[in-house]
């Protein structure tokens, strides 16, 4: 939480941007999570998973190529929204609900709502326009290292690929018996998305400018074994949820976990001084952190 951040009923609320990305909001399933932070023009994700590993502990010795694992991070993805609506100003909020783990950032005429599925490996991202001059959506997905690197056996490679409507991109580690591999893939449910090739590290998917309610999915998945396509497991997400019925039950689905998940304990703390709700207050977030 930043020092511009407050915890109050169940919600943690910034009213000026994070000055860095370790100073976002978190969300996530426990298995994919996020924090999500913004520039004055995009919104800003970095996905990681558990269950990705650059080594094993086999693997790991002196050809590893830094002090620590650098597996978990699986794409960095940006939504800028063009001009520059989430400046620092009276316009700007960023709101976590702990109660649904979903977040939602509000600026000059333009808002945005974000969710990773409990039940699924998606990042939901609902972008609303309502600007008399809509700019298009540019949706950017990047790596930060060369497309493969190596240090003795151990290899670390990605490929771009493109998708029905979108984007992904598949990164694989391998050193001696160790095999690890991860995808993300985005796709955006209207016509005439564009994609363009900036760097050989990024891939940009141009959807057209509208006014209103769009949303944007960025699905991810794993894999310790080389026959099982993780690429293909994130498509496979996408597909299922390429109807608005589906993403509405799955949206369903995800506030009945939520609810769930926080029916299964309460505690009330008072006490004269305050300290007593500030530990309810610190508890409520150690469980929100614990579960997504």
């Amino acid at each position: 939480m930043t020092e511009s951040g407050s915890l109050t009923a169940a919600q943690i609320v910034m009213t000026e941007p994070a000055a860095r990305p370790v100073g976002g909001l978190p969300i996530g399933s426990g298995r994919m999570g996020t924090l999500v932070w913004t520039t004055s023009g995009a919104i800003e994700f970095q996905i990681n998973r558990v269950d990705v590993f650059a080594v094993n502990r086999h693997a790991a010795g002196a050809h590893f190529p830094g002090p620590a694992d650098y597996g978990g991070g699986c794409a960095r993805v940006s939504i800028a929204v063009g001009g520059d609506p989430f400046r620092a100003g009276p316009h700007f909020a960023q709101r976590l609900s702990l109660a649904d783990a979903r977040c939602e950032i509000r600026g000059e005429a333009v808002r945005a709502a974000c969710w990773v599925a409990a039940e699924d490996d998606v990042l939901v991202v609902e972008v609303t326009d309502e600007r008399e001059a809509p700019a298009p959506i540019d949706v950017k997905l990047a790596m930060w290292r060369e497309p493969e690197v190596g240090n003795g056996p151990h290899t670390a490679a990605y490929a771009f690929h493109q998708n029905r409507g979108g984007i992904a991109v598949v990164q694989t580690f391998r050193e001696a018996d160790h095999y690890c591999s991860s995808a993300v893939a985005i796709g955006a449910h209207w016509p005439g998305g564009e994609v363009t090739v900036p760097d050989e590290r990024t891939r940009i998917l141009r959807l057209p400018a509208g006014r209103g309610a769009r949303t944007i999915l960025v699905a991810s998945a794993s894999s310790w074994d080389e026959l099982d396509d993780a690429g293909a497991a994130a498509e496979r997400i996408l597909c299922r949820l390429a109807a608005p019925e589906a993403r509405a039950a799955l949206e369903r689905g995800h506030r009945r976990w939520w609810q769930s998940f926080r029916q299964r304990t309460f505690v009330d703390i008072r006490s004269p001084d305050g300290s007593g709700e500030q530990a309810a207050r610190d508890r409520e977030l150690f469980l929100y952190h614990m579960a997504c």
